[in-house]
């Protein structure tokens, strides 16, 4: 009768078995080819998710032999308006959402970087980039442009121009992310453009139009690397801000 190992039961012929090696060799393939489905060569994946803004050191867990990394690119912040007079509008721009970038690598360790929200200018200004989301200089993912401050004026007024869609600078998988809204402002009315979404991230802050006067600042992008609004302006206001970007975010997938 065949012996087996203590912990998988592999079987193996003992010395006073028949000599038999094809067979042998046969019931050994097949006990390690009927033990692969159910994993056990192996632990299952693990995951580690990077949310805060900044730099942060990374190493794979022991035993692991690849990692699938996902950067996302911080979302800018949308653009103010300035003060207006009356039967005066203005809309500032969205903001762009980040860039998405993925490579299946050898595990390593490396600095982690996640892309800060854009920040909101004061009002009446222009709105601030994202920040790029990294696994060192392997994996990059860029954020999102500022949406450019609204000018005051009697309709049709211009809105300031939408900050572009992040661009991934490093990775196998490179997905840019979406540019920011923009409306022409062809009657008095509160025009607060949205932000761009994330490339495989979170939306921009939502379009939102309405009309006669008042004032708002822009929506705040969803996270990870949602754009943030423009700020809108109708009839005899006062400066706006627009909406803050969403930080970024890196995903680790790690295989042994």
């Amino acid at each position: 009768m065949p012996g087996s190992t203590p912990n998988l039961a592999l079987p193996y012929p003992l010395p006073a078995d028949p000599a038999d090696v094809p067979s042998d060799i046969q019931a050994l393939a097949t006990a390690v080819d009927n033990l692969a489905p159910g994993g056990s060569f192996s632990k299952p994946p693990t995951r580690q998710v990077f949310t805060t803004a900044g730099a942060s050191a990374y190493a794979p867990p022991a035993g692991c032999k690849k990692i699938l990394v996902e950067c996302i690119g911080g979302g800018g912040a949308g653009g103010g308006t300035v003060a207006i007079s009356a039967g005066q509008t203005a809309n500032g721009g969205g903001a762009g959402g980040g860039a998405y970038a993925a490579s299946l690598l050898a595990a390593s360790s490396q600095t982690v970087t996640v892309g800060a929200a854009g920040a909101v200018g004061a009002a009446g200004a222009n709105g601030g980039n994202g920040g790029a989301s990294s696994f060192g200089s392997l994996v990059v993912a860029g954020g999102g442009g500022g949406g450019v401050a609204g000018g005051g004026g009697a309709p049709p007024t211009n809105p300031g121009s939408a900050g572009a869609g992040g661009t991934a600078t490093a990775g196998d998988v490179r997905i840019p992310g979406s540019p920011g809204v923009t409306m022409l402002a062809t009657a008095i009315g509160v025009y607060r453009n949205g932000g761009g979404a994330a490339a495989r991230g979170g939306g921009g802050a939502a379009n939102n139009p309405s009309g006669g006067s008042g004032a708002g600042a822009g929506g705040v992008g969803t996270a990870p690397g949602g754009g943030g609004g423009g700020g809108g302006a109708g009839n005899a206001q006062s400066a706006q801000t627009g909406g803050a970007g969403a930080a970024g975010m890196v995903v680790i997938t790690e295989y042994y």
